[in-house]
């Protein structure tokens, strides 16, 4: 009885001495081989939320610097506070289908020991930023301010700013700022 193989395994070398294959042939394969191009996949999420606003803000307020300019020391010491600056931001394009008052709300670190002060950092110390709506209130950093009616169109928000003394020791003299987010709510 005569056995027969079932697999019969090639290597390369067994093949170049059967069949006769040029050399050249397998080092082309070979080459093809691993000039291909390695891939590697992944994905890219992109995410967001369309929102319905009323209003536009206008071009530039999203941005709003409030300069104080040089302001006395010996002035906040003796009055407690600086004449208030005012600044605006303005709203336009209001559609009133789509909300008929605004709710402003601007967030910031609080003065320590006054929690109606936002904090300013910088070298000046001893103060802090007091804002004030058009009627006179004071705007609490974080809480949200009572509604503002709109009327259809471009409608401007007017606020008072003003740096005040805190009580947290001496009225120190230098530079100071306060980044204040302002967040608006629609009805």
């Amino acid at each position: 009885m005569k056995k027969r193989k079932l697999f019969h395994y090639h290597t390369i070398s067994s093949l170049l001495e059967e069949s006769q294959i040029s050399r050249h042939v397998i080092v082309a394969l070979i080459s093809m081989m691993t000039a291909l191009p390695l891939r590697a996949e992944t994905d890219v999420e992109f995410s967001g939320t369309l929102v319905s606003t009323p209003c536009r803000v206008q071009v530039g307020d999203e941005g709003l610097t409030v300069d104080f300019g040089e302001l006395a020391a010996k002035n906040i010491m003796d009055n407690g506070q600086t004449e208030p600056v005012l600044f605006h931001i303005q709203l336009s394009e209001c559609d009133l289908s789509l909300g008929s008052q605004v709710f402003v709300k601007f967030n910031g670190e609080n003065v320590a020991t006054n929690s109606a002060l936002f904090a300013v950092t910088g070298g000046a110390s001893g103060i802090g930023l007091s804002l004030t709506d058009s009627e006179g209130n004071t705007v609490i950093p974080g809480d949200e301010q009572k509604p503002v009616p709109l009327s259809a169109g471009t409608n401007q928000l007017t606020w008072l700013a003003s740096i005040q003394a805190t009580n947290e020791g001496p009225v120190q003299p230098g530079e100071f700022y306060s980044i204040v987010e302002f967040v608006m709510r629609y009805e």
